[in-house]
């Protein structure tokens, strides 16, 4: 239970995370804002401790709610809409969110804590994320011990400006 669980708040983790909020990351960001910064369509992988593909993820994020897709190899596809803050006032930037509905219904309303990082020349990222219910963010980008890492990058361009930790 506590497996898949883990699965939804981390599809959610990568969405949000995806989402790059503010006004820019290298110093002079939102602090705290929504995270409409990147709204649009983007496509990733979840990628194992060995940096071996785990399976895809798709996410559409408008303002402050994001719609994931996600399909590991080794699971069912998970659905997930969540609301999402982001601070990139700091670095790397960070997430923090809450799953208001999941293909999981143990997944609603959960809490979940990230960091990521955006290069804004290549409109891709990364995302690391740690099990829900966890209160403190991760401290480097890195699969396993309990913690997921994922690739990112924008699929449709979206009406957020340039920013983001490059």
């Amino acid at each position: 239970m506590l497996g898949n669980l883990w699965r939804v708040a981390i599809a959610g983790l990568f969405a949000i995370g995806v989402i790059g909020c503010g006004s820019g990351g290298n110093g002079g960001g939102s602090g705290g804002g929504t995270c409409a910064y990147l709204e649009g369509t983007w496509e990733g992988k979840e990628l194992d401790p060995y940096g071996a593909e785990r399976g895809t993820i798709t996410f559409v994020v408008q303002g402050d709610q994001v719609v994931v897709n996600a399909a590991r190899y080794d699971a069912n596809p998970e659905s997930y809409t969540l609301t999402a803050t982001c601070d990139d006032s700091v670095t790397p930037n960070r997430i923090t969110g809450k799953v208001t509905a999941s293909s999981l219904a143990m997944a609603v309303g959960q809490p979940f804590y990230a960091i990521y990082e955006l290069d804004t020349s290549t409109r891709s990222g990364r995302l690391s994320g740690l099990k829900p219910g966890t209160t403190t963010y991760p401290t480097e980008f890195t699969a396993g011990n309990g913690q997921r890492l994922f690739l990112f990058g924008q699929s449709a361009a979206g009406t957020g400006g340039a920013g983001g930790t490059p």
